[in-house]
């Protein structure tokens, strides 16, 4: 789920033997994630700020939103939304956000209720603490979030867990003066909409994005798409197997500095900003730009869309549209190589091509993508194998089989308890 602008994305998922070594008795080795670099939070930035602007909020609400429709879309559901699990790229103001800690994730089945309770007392669904529960209770907790950026308190507060547990199971607030008295009345009924204590009352994270509010978001300006847009996804399309599962490692491992302008345009092409781009996104970009749309956009597509969920998400928008001077950076093809060699030996095998790509190609497909590069011969990639592929200097340079490659250029809660407000008379209960 993490090929979303809003997603905390994997760089590298590493095997310690050190407690192998350690012990007499063998023991599993320990799995490491390597996640990207965030130099901000959005809980400090509550802690320090207090209270957001209402259009500050409703950016940051934007991206939230836009995550969870991500993960919901994919069948997973976060259950413990809150401040501290939503990073900042930089300290610096308007820095992109990422959800983070899927410690408490999970797959869920439509219409199937989970049970296990899990989250953090503030923002817990009632249906949670009730034992029944579905993927709302992360629209519930996004929108205490909401709450608490637009007014610096939370709706349900008390001196105890069990206080504030009491509360959210009535699912009674209030938007006491003065606090509320600058936030707009469309602001208003989407944190209403949010907290309704029935979950079929409460829209979906997708449905939100489509509210009045969110859309008048301070969305960016949109971007020219460049006249070699279509350029670029073709010669994509006429990539190997073995460059384009390349390239969208290397995609995950770049930074935003080196993708600004390429998330600008992805942006501005969603949308509906649930962080993944239809057939018909794509036509209406290249027509608003009074450019023509070609017939085989669908192939195109459909050639970019390596996981073959009918869209295209971030990751696989920043492969397709990448400049050859930066993924022709050997850092950055070192960090992508290493994705794959999982075991840290230099060398890439195909067992360990299959397990990162979780079983998605076939055995003797992977076989074949190996033996396109493998120019010594030995069943397995070395990093110098690996960087032909990507280097611009192979674009007419036959490889393997003759195959010449086309291209071109849980924490306790944010609130204080000395900091809460007390329910007021003429509250809301949804």
């Amino acid at each position: 789920a993490h090929g979303h602008p809003n997603i905390i994305r994997l760089r590298g998922i590493f095997f310690s033997e050190s407690e192998q070594e350690q012990e007499e008795k063998p023991r599993k080795a320990c799995q490491v994630l390597l996640m990207e670099l965030c130099k901000g939070s959005l809980y400090s930035r509550v802690q320090s700020q207090g209270t957001y602007g209402e259009s500050e909020a409703l950016d940051v609400m934007s991206g939230v939103f836009s995550a969870l429709a991500h993960v919901h879309r994919r069948g997973i559901v976060h259950r413990d939304v809150k401040p501290e699990n939503f990073l900042l790229h930089s300290s610096a103001p308007g820095a992109s956000l990422k959800m983070v800690d899927f410690g408490l994730a999970r797959r869920f089945e439509p219409g199937k209720a989970m049970s296990t309770k899990a989250g953090t007392a503030y923002y817990v669904a009632p249906q949670v603490l009730q034992g029944a529960y579905d993927e709302k209770c992360d629209v519930w907790s996004a929108g205490v979030i909401a709450y608490i950026l637009l007014c610096g308190f939370p709706p349900f507060s008390g001196d105890s867990d069990s206080e504030i547990f009491q509360k959210v199971r009535m699912g009674c607030f209030a938007f006491p003066r003065p606090e509320w008295d600058h936030v707009t009345r469309e602001a208003k009924e989407v944190v209403v909409q949010m907290l309704k204590l029935q979950p079929a009352r409460r829209p979906s994270a997708a449905k939100l994005l489509a509210k009045p509010w969110l859309q008048a978001s301070g969305s960016p300006k949109s971007p020219l798409v460049g006249c070699n847009f279509i350029a670029r996804l073709q010669d994509f399309q006429a990539h190997t197997k073995l460059k384009k599962v390349a390239l969208t490692a290397v995609a995950q491992q770049l930074p935003d500095e080196d993708t600004a302008a390429l998330q600008e345009l992805f942006r501005s092409l969603d949308k509906n900003g649930d962080g993944v781009l239809s057939i018909q996104e794509v036509k209406e970009g290249l027509l608003s730009e009074g450019m023509r749309v070609p017939p085989a956009l669908e192939d195109i597509l459909q050639s970019v869309d390596s996981d073959g969920s009918g869209t295209l998400d971030y990751t696989e928008f920043v492969a397709a549209m990448i400049d050859d001077d930066i993924y022709a950076q050997r850092d950055i093809c070192k960090a992508a190589f290493r994705t794959f060699d999982l075991d840290g030996d230099g060398k890439i095998t195909q067992a360990e091509f299959d397990k990162v790509l979780s079983g998605t190609s076939p055995a003797n497909g992977i076989r074949n993508m190996i033996m396109e590069a493998d120019i010594d011969g030995d069943g397995c990639l070395d990093f110098e194998e690996f960087y032909t592929i990507l280097s611009p200097k192979s674009k007419q340079q036959k490889i393997g089989k003759s195959r010449v490659l086309l291209g071109r250029e849980a924490h306790t809660a944010v609130p204080a308890s000395s900091g809460a407000r007390r329910m007021e008379p003429g509250g809301i209960c949804g």
